[in-house]
């Protein structure tokens, strides 16, 4: 049970048992919830719109009181608090438990976390300057608007502070890219995790080395660990069955009259648990207006983003439901 409800590759287990876990992310989750309540309060919020952000936010939900988002309050203080507990919620909360008991060295040697941070400071950059020589931004405002996005969507938590449907098409595809990718193992947030993402360029590398070196044993390592050939493997197969089934959900909504674009937007988004997309059903635009049958499908992608696919799937197999399996 406990390898299945993991979010991601993931094997860190810092206590002896499951239980003591368990009491130990509850921990963490009440510790970060409670500091963005308070944190969000001090920034002029109400208790009550400040505890609905920092159960939003934490749990990567992106659900807000107001219709325009976090873009209703128009304040860089309280952007800047959300996207910093927007991406500690993206981190292996495993980590945090491991930094409680050998010190904060944990988190600065963590290299999923690195990697994540890296990730959304590139984007951040690249948006920015793109936003400024594109469409004459102010570099101030295009780094403070780049940098929530880029920590929201990544973090699939989908909060908005700008109309990003409205951005160049180059910025539009780093986000995308971020949507696709989400958040680290072992997080709440969605999408198929930075691990994931490293370990596949990992093996690349290394077949790539391999065939020039036949001989050569090489070994795929993250965070001083040694990764199986089977984890590789299922790592391979779970990248191949989530590029299969947003290209599935795409052409089920186009054959529903969505066009392409759009439809391959919300295919990725919904299936990074993120929730705004492009076009149609963009930064300022909700599902409402969906089709019947694209809101089935949707619902779909959602289920199986969330769930890491293969449970879902199992669901869908007559031999699971044979008593002789329980």
């Amino acid at each position: 049970m406990f390898n299945a409800e993991s979010t991601g590759p993931t094997s860190d287990r810092n206590v002896p048992r499951v239980k003591e876990m368990a009491k130990a992310l509850f921990c963490v989750y009440v510790v970060f919830t409670t500091a963005a309540t308070l944190a969000c309060m001090a920034c002029g919020m109400s208790f009550l719109v400040a505890l609905n952000h920092a159960c939003s936010t934490i749990a990567t939900g992106g659900f807000s009181p107001y219709n325009t988002s976090v873009a209703y309050f128009d304040s860089p203080l309280i952007e800047w608090v959300l996207a910093f507990f927007m991406m500690i919620s993206s981190a292996n909360f495993g980590m945090y438990v491991a930094a409680w008991k050998r010190g904060p060295k944990v988190i600065l040697h963590d290299t999923e976390f690195r990697t994540y941070v890296g990730l959304v400071a590139a984007a951040t950059m690249l948006m920015a300057a793109n936003l400024a020589s594109a469409q004459g931004w102010a570099w101030n405002e295009a780094f403070r608007q780049s940098f929530f996005q880029a920590a929201s969507l990544s973090s699939s938590t989908g909060f908005i502070s700008s109309d990003f449907d409205k951005w160049p098409a180059f910025s539009q595809f780093i986000l995308v890219f971020l949507i696709f990718v989400g958040g680290c193992a072992g997080s709440t947030a969605g999408g198929l995790k930075v691990t994931r993402l490293m370990l596949l360029v990992k093996t690349i590398v290394l077949r790539i080395r391999q065939k020039m070196h036949p001989h050569l044993v090489l070994h795929v390592r993250s965070n001083g660990e040694d990764f199986s050939e089977d984890v590789l493997y299922g790592v391979a197969r779970f990248f191949f069955v989530y590029v299969m089934l947003d290209i599935l959900w795409t052409v089920l909504l186009v054959f529903d009259g969505i066009p392409i674009f759009d439809a391959l937007g919300v295919a990725i988004t919904t299936m990074g648990s993120c929730g705004p997309s492009f076009g149609l059903f963009g930064a300022t635009c909700t599902y409402a207006d969906m089709p019947s049958f694209s809101k089935a499908v949707v619902c779909l992608s959602m289920l199986m983003g969330r769930l890491e696919i293969f449970p879902v799937l199992a669901l869908l197999m007559p031999s699971f439901w044979k008593r002789r399996v329980w």
